[in-house]
């Protein structure tokens, strides 16, 4: 079915809302109701007589919304919408409604507002907002199209992830709005002393946008109440907005702070049902259009990160590449600004200065992809990780990690550990092909250069390729800080407040190269890297295990997918040739007995009699980051003491490498930018 087919005649009879034909769906008619515009926004005896007579063909065949004691019905009559509580006349006082005096004003001013920023989204007209027979009333125009809420069903995942980078586009457009120079705290756009009985708000909202922990300077114009219900979509775009009643000066990461906890579900909500993962990620898909952008208003995508992650998929060409705005038929190159932050709406890499008529090369997977030995990014070369102090009371790899770690390198728990690899136990036989011994031994994927201590559940998920940890520069410090970068999905929110630019505890003894591996690999996940898609071809680069090179070939998208996977998993067999290609799962296989809990055997009894808390971790690695610290923005991280140690060693290597971002900055927009016509262009769009 068309997703935006608005005639309630032509609703499938397994429609979710076809109970209720009316919600959701407007297709204007030449017979529909449209108000009087002499009695707009009129108050007079008799504009009042002609609203009173307008409530009276509201009834509930045309409601639909039925409000609970205290708020208002929802009524669709033709080309309005109509909020009242006029059918609940039994009731007296708060039981019949609530004062939406302020609600109703602020929706007024808000909307005017909006209007002079969102050119291509229609807001509302209001038509009337007063009282009628003792009781508040709003009228305003109802648009034409289709909720995304009752779309949704009929969206393919692609365009569903589109609508979310054009809901976070309005959002920045509004953002450029700041409050009156009077207004130093946040508030509604009609000051409201007592918000939770005007707009029955729970104490967790008003906690978080007026509690005293809110020291967010940030107080940019939001509409604060962006659900899928409230967008008004129709021919794949944003059409509308409407309910402006929350909207205020609350700036984008308290916003971000209410989406998440009050507007939309939360995971474990869902824990008891069972629902398979795929229908669980759908419901929640809508919950971090807010979150994980970098800058201090986090309004954009982090320069490194998007560079970084252009450059892995186009066969390493940070050396000669670049990013371009285009404006018109031209592309304008962007340098990287003060704050590092990328914040317009598209972006196009070009791998460097070719005619356009060339067909740049991309990797279409990670087995394919070949480590950039001695030309890592510049941050990433100039990162160092310092080398651990010897100790021999270990037998093992696995032990002298625990050893090393000591607690979990995210966390700081020093409970419920695991030894995790950067480079998945699967992906050994890719570690061999491409020579990673030089970073630690003959047997790279078990060496402890490979391996690093983290939390059960944070294991866990940096398994399923959720976050990565990058560099980030300092101009205090000489060598750049490692941090986390969560890659956005829709089960990620609680991830991206908790770990999104938080410094990790300091490291020691593990590989910049593999650090940086990892972070490829996570660019190459099918969660992030949906470039190859559709029916064009592209011009491929595949390695070949047999002659060790790799070389051009045009695919198909399902060609893609069939050639993947170059070597079979590590675990499999040891004596497996890795030249025998089979099919992988896209998760990171089993990592076995380096799956465990290792605090079982060493939380209370350290081997060989030793303390487990050493010297040498108290103090050269100082403090851990505290949660005050954690946020960094880009512009000035804080970071915490490391160790320092000449860079030349088996554990603390030279070169770098870096990462980047999925779903805010996921290499994106596919065929069309690659093709057009079937004639090849030169740049990679991001979205």
């Amino acid at each position: 079915m068309n997703p935006y087919e608005a005639n309630p005649a032509r609703i499938p009879p397994n429609d979710r809302y076809l109970d209720v034909p009316l919600y959701g769906r407007y297709l204007p008619a030449s017979d529909d109701f449209r108000p009087d515009p002499k009695h707009t926004n009129s108050v007079s005896e008799g504009s009042l007589e002609y609203w009173a007579s307008v409530l009276g063909l509201c009834n509930p065949s045309n409601r639909i919304y039925e409000g609970l004691e205290g708020a208002r019905d929802v009524f669709a009559l033709g080309g309005v919408i109509i909020k009242s509580s006029h059918l609940h006349s039994r009731l007296q006082g708060r039981r019949a409604s609530r004062d939406f005096s302020y609600a109703d004003a602020n929706e007024v001013k808000a909307t005017a507002l909006a209007k002079t920023v969102l050119k291509d989204v229609k807001v509302p007209i209001i038509y009337f907002a007063s009282k009628v027979n003792g009781r508040d009333v709003l009228v305003q125009e109802r648009i034409p199209g289709v909720g995304l809420n009752v779309a949704w069903q009929y969206l393919p995942a692609a365009q569903k992830q589109l609508f979310k980078v054009e809901a976070r586009d309005i959002l920045r457009q509004l953002s450029e709005v700041k409050p009156p120079s009077s207004s130093i705290t946040r508030c509604y756009i009609v000051e409201d002393a007592d918000p939770q009985a005007h707009r029955g708000i729970q104490e967790l909202e008003y906690d978080i946008i007026f509690g005293p922990d809110n020291r967010d300077p940030d107080l940019s114009f939001m509409h604060n109440d962006f659900t899928l219900s409230n967008c008004i979509v129709n021919n794949d775009k944003i059409v509308g907005l409407v309910d402006w009643e929350m909207a205020g000066y609350f700036g984008w990461k308290t916003t971000g702070q209410v989406h998440v906890k009050i507007r939309t579900p939360r995971r474990e909500s869902f824990a008891t049902l069972n629902l398979p993962e795929d229908t669980l990620s759908d419901v929640l898909f809508w919950n971090d259009f807010l979150a994980a952008f970098d800058g201090e208003n986090k309004d954009g995508i982090d320069y490194d990160v998007a560079f970084w992650a252009c450059g892995i998929v186009t066969d390493n060409s940070w050396a000669s590449g670049w990013l371009a705005t285009k404006q018109g038929l031209e592309y304008q190159r962007v340098n990287k600004s003060e704050d590092g932050i990328l914040r317009q709406r598209e972006y196009y890499y070009f791998t460097g200065d070719h005619p356009a008529s060339y067909r740049y090369p991309v990797i279409p997977s990670f087995d394919h992809w070949r480590f950039p030995h001695g030309n890592l990014p510049d941050l990433w070369k100039n990162a160092t990780i310092p080398r651990p102090p010897p100790f021999s009371a270990v037998s093992n790899n696995r032990d002298a990690v625990v050893f090393r770690d000591v607690s979990c390198r995210i966390s700081g728990h020093s409970r419920a550990t695991e030894v995790a690899h950067l480079v998945p136990v699967a992906d050994g036989h890719w570690l061999t092909y491409n020579r990673m011994n030089r970073y630690c031994c003959d047997e790279p994927v078990n060496d402890q250069a490979n391996m690093v201590l983290l939390r059960k559940d944070l294991h866990h998920l940096f398994d399923q390729r959720r976050f990565a940890f990058i560099p980030r520069s300092n101009p205090d410090e000489q060598s750049p800080a490692f941090l986390m970068h969560v890659f956005t999905s829709p089960q990620s929110t609680e991830l991206v407040e908790l770990y999104h630019n938080r410094l990790v505890q300091p490291v020691v003894g593990i590989s910049k190269e593999l650090v940086f591996a990892r972070f490829a690999q996570a660019v190459f996940d099918l969660g992030n890297y949906r470039f190859l898609k559709g029916m064009a071809r592209f011009a491929c680069l595949l390695f070949d295990v047999n002659t060790g090179k790799s070389s051009v070939r045009d695919l198909t998208s399902n060609q893609v997918r069939d050639f993947a996977n170059v070597f079979t998993s590590f675990t499999q067999s040891r004596s497996n040739s890795p030249r025998k290609r089979e099919r992988r799962s896209d998760s990171v296989a089993d990592e076995g007995d380096y799956y465990q809990d290792v605090t079982s055997e060493l939380d209370d009894d350290p081997p060989r009699g030793r303390r487990r808390k050493r010297s040498f971790d108290c103090v050269q690695h100082g403090s851990p980051p505290g949660l005050e610290d954690s946020f960094a923005s880009t512009k000035s991280p804080s970071i915490s003491s490391l160790l320092t140690s000449p860079d030349r060693d088996l554990l603390a290597l030279q070169d770098g490498s870096k990462l980047t971002k999925p779903y805010p900055c996921a290499v994106d927009g596919g065929e069309r930018c690659i093709y057009e016509d079937n004639r090849p262009s030169k740049m990679t769009k991001l979205k």
